[in-house]
């Protein structure tokens, strides 16, 4: 990772907008970041970690907490990192949350927190949103750079405090941080893949021994050769059994036969009997089957006829109806003719009238003329009335006018007095905000103290609460572990015995090799099985687990509090003397101090707003005074048009009669000239309309009478005719009357029923008299009557034997069947058996190995124990140069207490004294010079095996006021070295010798309006 670019807003002692582009240090890659304290230097620090991971590089202040107390209520607090990583380039913004002023209306609204992440290209341009929110940023940017915050403090920035925290860490914690950073976790993978398998072999052990143990049970046999054997027997009596089977079976299907026969005679007799009864039963119906055949005759007789009866019928029905048709048209003709006459009366008594009529449209016409002069007679008075009322309404608009134009010049005399007033307030705003500032001042940090001094109450209580948490987690790890070494030492004393009991005199023990054997080990009572032993490793780990935690746990609140009372020594700096000042006096003095500023702020925005107010006033007096000059002009114009309007009134009255004037007198007497005239328009018309449809329906009326009569006579001459053709064709089928008709009549299906059972009966006959021939030939065959009860009863006793033989042999064969199953399923099992036996034997014992059971190192300890050593060989070439030989580090490998999970531990070693010694007794500049060596070689180390991992980048803060100046040179000295490798190095350090010898420099001023950062290169 390489910074390019950060730009934060309103953040720690920055005040407004800061920007640091890190390309304006060209090709120089070792820089100081040096200032006054306080000003800032560390913030910047604080504001790359925030916007990638969103705490601060030393996780002790927030981004909340970060809000610069110089920005204004309008700011908002924002970061934007730009980085690299290879060859991409991100952008990385965020936003805290905080408190602003509202962009309308007064008063606070709370931003909520915000986070963005963008692909940008070589120009810093933003290509593409990768992700949002703060969860998904953070994410992907442990994803992008390969570690997370805590490992990106001790590798890449190292920050106060936590600079010394990867030298001085224990063997837990430092497994945690190189996890992270060489991706350790597949050896961890392997080792509980492992421990997996070794379960899963188990389990699978016992599934196979539990599925033997149901399967014998199931065949009620306690081994597999006990099934076996009762097999062979099974197999023996099946054969024996299948012999007396096919003895039994032969007997049975004689008897069948037997059987057979004997129920077919049964049969033929029967049929015999049956077929002389249905012939008897044939014969009986020849006489119902007579008078079928006698009706059927006289039906198909009356059939011919019946067509010339209908038709006589019909033509009875149409004579009927040509009658009645011809007595309507002779009395639908009399009426027509009287119609006619009376329409002819009318038409002579109306025709009279038509002179009337002539006299009545001259007098319409003259009343119509004088309707149309009326209407501009009534035009006339409306437009002179209303010119009238625009004159009188443009008198009183002249005067409001005037008016309203003495009103406005009062009001300007007030404001111009306001004005002189608001002026005066406005100029003393200046000094009324500059002690309204200091008083604010004041007042917030007297409440940030007092809470500062809660909040350090309440960290300390959690400090003791935590330090006692894990003095006891503590006692309990070290209970736990001594109970394990008390068990192990017995499991081991009972392996030792197992091996005295394998030893023979004069052959060489496996241990140690000797032949003699004066003392071996004898077993104890109460040696632990590898359950309990198992059991107790894993209530050392959780003890271990819990003591971890507790100790992070009081290590976070040690942090915690020493974040609240350094925060409170700083405040008291800050205060000084005000500090001793009472609550209560400030904010009297801060209410008197608002209460002077806000009076001349208002002043203020009152002045202008007056000034405005005189500037609309004096243009809103010029068009009032315009106006009332163009109102009085129009005013003389309407009242002139009145006038004329009511001359051409006088006029146009003189030409109308004064009983016309009226338009509703005018009008009703022009509606009834016009409603008379209507009326005899209308009789007349009516009149003549009924004259000519009266003689037209007359003459209809007669035409219709003729033709009727007609068609009498023509229906008259056919219904004669139909009668005469019906008594010939009765006489020639032999019937007498009509009534002798009726009853030989019969319907289609009727006549169709009595055929289908005459045919249906002589069909049957001839079966029956057939069946009975044939069963006659048959029953002459038959040689006495069978005995059907003696062959069923010898049938039944042989097919019960075979089917007894049958049942005895399927139940044999379904031993068989399940007993070969069984076998087939209990060898395989045994075949799974012996696998899972063997692959458990396997995984157990490389999960005993990789676990670190047996050597007290993990596999992936191991691993990491060696990337270890590596980084400790990169930082003696640092180390040993800037000590001058004096120190190296080494890893330890105490392996005599395996309770430990070791591995991991440093110690360093003095070549004065030749001795090792930890890390711990180092002074604070040898810590410092160790820390840095250590900070740098596992840079070294993580940059050549992660190929995920660019470490591109080391800030350091603080840590170079402890060397004396020939150290300060060599430590300077390998950071500067660094930069062959293109590495980017930045320090923050108070040491003035650094100023004067180093050449890119960031320097951090600070002012009363908030810090700035200058870049200082060459």
């Amino acid at each position: 990772m390489r910074p390019l670019y950060l730009d934060i807003t309103a953040f720690g002692p920055y005040a407004g907008r800061q920007e640091i582009d890190f390309a304006e240090l060209g090709n120089y890659r070792f820089f100081l970041i040096h200032g006054p304290t306080g000003s800032g230097k560390t913030t910047l620090l604080d504001a790359m970690c925030y916007a990638l991971y969103g705490d601060t590089s030393g996780k002790i202040r927030s981004g909340e907490n970060m809000r610069s107390d110089y920005a204004t209520e309008t700011e908002i607090t924002e970061v934007s990192f730009d980085f690299s990583v290879g060859q991409d380039c991100y952008r990385v913004k965020r936003i805290p949350r905080q408190q602003v002023a509202r962009k309308r209306g007064s008063g606070l609204v709370e931003v909520a927190e915000s986070a963005q992440l963008f692909k940008i290209d070589q120009h810093r341009q933003e290509q593409m949103l990768m992700v949002e929110k703060k969860t998904r940023v953070t994410e992907e940017i442990e994803r992008i750079l390969g570690f997370k915050s805590d490992q990106f403090r001790q590798v890449v920035l190292l920050p106060q405090g936590d600079f010394r925290r990867l030298l001085l860490a224990d063997s837990v914690e430092r497994q945690t941080i190189m996890q992270m950073l060489f991706k350790t976790e597949y050896y961890s993978l392997v080792e509980q893949r492992l421990k997996d398998a070794a379960k899963s072999w188990a389990q699978n052990y016992a599934e196979v021994d539990v599925k033997t143990q149901e399967l014998l049970k199931l065949a009620e046999v306690e081994s597999i050769d006990q099934l076996r054997d009762r097999t062979e027997a099974d197999q023996v009596s099946g054969a024996v059994i299948q012999e007396q089977i096919a003895n039994a079976a032969e007997m049975t299907e004689t008897s069948r036969r037997l059987l057979y026969a004997a129920r077919q005679d049964q049969r033929t007799l029967e049929e015999q009997r049956q077929a002389r009864e249905a012939a008897e039963a044939v014969l009986s119906e020849q006489v119902t089957i007579g008078a079928n055949r006698s009706e059927l005759q006289r039906a198909l007789q009356a059939a011919a006829v019946s067509e010339y009866f209908t038709l006589a019928q019909t033509r009875q029905q149409e004579y009927a109806t040509a009658f009645r048709r011809h007595q309507e048209a002779e009395t639908g003709w009399a009426t027509a003719k009287v119609n006619q006459q009376v329409a002819q009366n009318k038409w002579a008594e109306l025709s009279v009238q038509e002179p009337e009529i002539d006299r009545l449209l001259q007098e319409k016409s003259g009343l119509e003329e004088l309707a149309k002069r009326s209407i501009l007679l009534s035009q006339a008075v409306t437009e002179a009335d209303k010119l009238r009322k625009d004159a009188e309404k443009a008198s009183l608009v002249v005067a409001q006018a005037s008016t309203e134009l003495k009103k406005l010049a009062q009001s300007r005399e007030e404001l111009l007095a306001r004005e002189m007033v608001a002026t005066r307030l406005a100029a003393e705003l200046g000094s009324r905000e500059a002690a309204f500032k200091q008083c604010q001042d004041a007042c917030d940090r007297r409440k940030k103290l007092d809470r500062t001094q809660v909040e350090l109450a309440e960290a300390s209580k959690r400090l003791a609460l935590a330090a006692a948490t894990s003095t006891g987690a503590q006692q309990k790890h070290e209970q736990e572990r001594g109970c394990l070494s008390e068990l192990q030492e017995l499991w081991e004393k009972e392996q030792a015995a197992l091996l005295a009991n394998e030893l023979e005199p004069g052959q060489p023990c496996p241990v140690c090799g000797s032949t003699r054997h004066p003392a071996k080990a004898v077993a104890t009572t109460d040696t632990p099985d590898p359950v309990r032993l198992r059991m107790q490793r894993q209530s050392v780990e959780q003890a271990a687990r819990r003591f971890e935690a507790a100790r992070k746990v009081e290590y976070d609140a040690q942090v915690d509090r020493d974040r609240v009372l350094n925060a409170l020594k700083l405040l008291e700096e800050e205060l000084g003397a005000s500090g001793r000042t009472g609550m209560d006096e400030l904010e009297t003095k801060l209410a008197v101090v608002t209460q002077d500023c806000q009076e001349s702020a208002k002043a203020r925005v009152e002045t202008a707003a007056l000034r405005v107010r005189l500037d609309h006033l004096r243009v809103q007096m010029e068009d009032v005074r315009q106006l009332h000059e163009q109102q009085e002009k129009s005013r003389s114009e309407r009242e002139a048009q009145a006038n004329s309007a009511e001359a051409v009134v006088l006029e146009r009255r003189s030409i109308v009669p004064e009983q016309y004037r009226e338009a509703a007198a005018l009008q009703q007497a022009l509606a009834a000239v016009t409603a008379r005239l209507s009326g005899l328009r209308s009789l007349l018309q009516s009149a003549r309309q009924k004259l000519e449809d009266s003689g037209k329906l007359c003459a209809q009326a007669m035409t219709q009478h003729e033709e009727r009569l007609e068609s009498l006579k023509r229906a008259r001459e056919l219904m004669d005719k139909a009668y005469e053709q019906k008594r010939l064709q009765f006489a020639a089928v032999e019937l007498n009357d009509e009534a002798d008709f009726q009853s030989a009549v019969r319907t289609p299906d009727q006549r169709k029923l009595l055929d289908q059972t005459i045919r249906s009966y002589e069909s049957r006959l001839a079966a029956t008299k057939e069946r009975l021939v044939r069963a006659e030939q048959a029953a002459g065959q038959v040689r006495g009557i069978p005995d059907i009860v003696a062959r069923e009863k010898a049938y039944s006793e042989t097919n019960a034997h075979e089917q007894e033989l049958r049942v005895e042999q399927g139940r044999i064969q379904d031993r068989l069947t399940q007993a070969c199953q069984l076998i087939g399923r209990l060898e395989t099992l045994e075949q799974e058996r012996l696998i899972a036996e063997e692959q458990h034997g396997l995984y157990a014992g490389l999960h005993e190995i990789t676990s670190g059971r047996l050597t007290g190192v993990s596999f992936e300890r191991y691993v990491l124990g060696f990337l270890l050593d590596e980084v400790s060989l990169y930082a003696n070439l640092r180390l040993k140069e800037m000590t001058r030989g004096r120190y190296r580090l080494r890893r330890r490998e105490d392996r005599g207490d395996k309770r430990k999970g070791v591995g991991l531990d440093l110690e360093v070693v003095d070549s004065y004294t030749g001795e090792a010694r930890p890390v711990q007794t180092l002074s604070g500049g040898e810590t410092f010079l160790a820390s840095l060596s250590l900070a740098l070689g596992l840079a070294d180390v993580v940059q050549s095996r992660a190929g995920g991992i660019h470490l591109e980048t080391l800030f350091v803060d603080e840590g170079f006021g402890t060397l004396d100046p020939e150290t300060l040179d060599l430590a300077i000295k390998a950071l500067i070295d660094l930069q062959q490798g293109g590495r980017l190095v930045g320090i923050i350090s108070h040491v003035p010798e650094l100023k004067e010898s180093i050449d890119a420099r960031l320097e951090i001023v600070s002012t009363d309006r908030g810090s700035q950062a200058i870049f200082h290169v060459g």
